[in-house]
């Protein structure tokens, strides 16, 4: 197998966050593949150093380039609504649903 040929990881993560991303990049007609998916849940830490992103999303190298296009739009959206939980509803905050 020449390097032209050989997959390539777009992205690491949780078992929640990659089957997510596998999802939208089919959508996108892109195949996409995990590594690591059982493992990656019953023993991170044998895959992956400290537990921390075990389970691997692997493309063909020919659809690298739209895949690394979907995996930012992605970790951007995700980035985004981690900031909104972040600010949003602390402790005295008028707009938090359970304020009286």
């Amino acid at each position: 197998m020449s390097a032209r040929d050989e997959p390539v990881v777009v992205y690491a993560g949780t078992l929640v966050e990659v089957d997510i991303l596998k999802s939208l990049l089919e959508v996108n007609g892109i195949r996409a593949f995990l590594q690591n998916e059982s493992m990656g849940v019953l023993a991170s830490w044998y895959v992956s150093p400290g537990g921390a992103q075990p389970i691997r999303v692997i493309v063909a190298r020919e659809d690298a380039d739209e895949a690394r296009r979907v995996v930012a739009e992605f970790v951007s959206r995700q980035n985004e609504s981690a900031g909104e939980e972040e600010t949003s509803f602390v402790d005295g905050d008028e707009s938090h649903p359970d304020s009286p």
